[in-house]
């Protein structure tokens, strides 16, 4: 008998354990179909899915630019340098900023351009984000909304001092199927903590010694800027090699002064 009972009673648990996870669901149910089906677009009812397609498509910008923009200051500001306009070294295609002058201690200037790289990291951005962004439409199944996105977007980075910003200019429209209420967003940016128009700054002064002067002292640069900066430089024959970061950054721009041999 007291086996039975106990018997009983588990079964009783087991059965109030299956009713209250049916209740739950239910009350899911219901809660997401007031958020999605029934409720009409209200204006903050739309602004929230505005809000959940702006974070997909900033996480997108985040996850496909970040290599990109590494790999440019790695390379001395060029994502594909041509033939013949860099060396390799350490697996890494490091670009020339300065060309060898026949029986001439200084240098020709390549003149990198904050623009140049601007319109690099766009092109090689723009196929990556249209692939990670997805269908934008899809934040709209279930709800009675309606999503219009255009069939293309453009890619615009902007090198900052201190930062650097990937903006994508997508119009984004949010309908409500029941309402006249509607949001829309035209652009959608991520910003990333790494100096490079500060690098690139330095970059012009240590070639304008170079190109004056035929050489550059990374220890004098260094204490006039207070130690603001690291600049290491190397020789590996016959050229010069500056890697410069900042020191509350560890992001770095190295390139080539090219030598003479002999």
């Amino acid at each position: 008998m007291k086996q039975t009972n106990i018997m009983e009673k588990r079964g009783q648990a087991t059965v109030f354990v299956a009713v209250g996870i049916v209740i739950v669901v239910v009350v899911a149910l219901i809660l997401y179909g007031r958020q999605t089906i029934f409720l009409p677009g209200t204006p903050d009812s739309l602004s929230k899915v505005l809000d959940d397609v702006n974070e997909h498509i900033v996480d997108c910008i985040g996850e496909v630019s970040e290599k990109p923009i590494i790999q440019i200051g790695l390379q001395g500001g060029y994502l594909n340098p041509g033939v013949d306009t860099f060396r390799l070294h350490n697996d890494t295609r490091i670009s020339y900023l300065c060309y060898n002058m026949e029986n001439s201690e200084s240098c020709r200037n390549r003149l990198l351009l904050v623009q140049s790289m601007e319109e690099e990291l766009n092109a090689a951005l723009q196929p990556q984000i249209i692939s990670c962004v997805g269908n934008i439409k899809d934040f709209g199944k279930l709800r009675p909304i309606t999503i219009e996105v255009p069939e293309q977007f453009k890619v615009a980075t902007n090198i900052l001092q201190d930062n650097v910003v990937v903006a994508v200019e997508y119009p984004v429209i949010i309908k409500s199927d029941k309402t006249t209420n509607q949001v829309q967003r035209k652009t959608f940016e991520k910003i990333f903590e790494i100096p490079l128009g500060d690098l690139y700054l330095v970059v012009q002064d240590v070639l304008e010694q170079e190109i004056t002067f035929g050489d550059f002292d990374p220890l004098l640069y260094m204490l006039s800027k207070k130690g603001e900066y690291t600049i290491i430089k190397t020789r590996p024959y016959p050229d010069k090699l500056y890697a410069i970061s900042r020191n509350d950054n560890d992001y770095q721009l190295q390139f080539f002064i090219q030598g003479q041999p002999g």
